[in-house]
């Protein structure tokens, strides 16, 4: 179940009251993170305004290093919220280690998409079954955490009812 904070301090170091700026500027967790992961912040952006902030710290950045960055500050937020509600506290290791996975990731699939669409052969192009045929296209998700599973089957005709 779900608690109801009642203290505006940061959950994770106390040190200061829990604002969107502490959470991704001055925050320990988020200062380890980003020591790990070699991410540096601007000592120059004195931006107060949480959204120009970001905007100006991020664009001063490589593309390498803004999708670092971005998935940084994503997975800090979902390192604090299951810190709340699981009562789960990772490590700065553990949250940069995550970081690093998943945009290796995303590179690969960068990579992928890139031939694809280097590859792509315009003239190819989804076809609905022939004469009293039927097409199945089929999907599932797992959520190993929730244990949780969904899976949806869609079945057309040729005349795609």
């Amino acid at each position: 179940m779900r608690r109801l904070r009642t203290k505006a301090n940061c959950p994770i170091c106390k040190e200061e009251d829990e604002t969107v700026a502490h959470r991704f500027r001055y925050c320990k967790l988020t200062k380890q993170v980003l020591q790990e992961l070699e991410v540096t912040l601007s000592n120059r952006n004195t931006e107060n305004d949480w959204n120009k902030w970001l905007v100006t710290e991020l664009g001063n950045k490589s593309s390498q290093l803004y999708v670092t960055t971005a998935v940084a500050f994503w997975a800090i937020w979902f390192s604090r919220n299951k810190f709340i509600h699981e009562g789960i506290l990772s490590k700065a290791q553990e949250i940069a280690s995550f970081v690093r996975n998943y945009t290796i990731e995303i590179s690969q699939t960068e990579g992928i998409t890139e031939f694809l669409q280097r590859n792509k052969n315009d003239t190819w192009r989804p076809r609905p079954p022939e004469g009293d045929q039927v097409k199945a296209n089929f999907d599932a998700s797992f959520q190993k955490l929730l244990k949780r599973a969904t899976g949806g089957v869609i079945i057309r005709n040729n005349e795609g009812l």
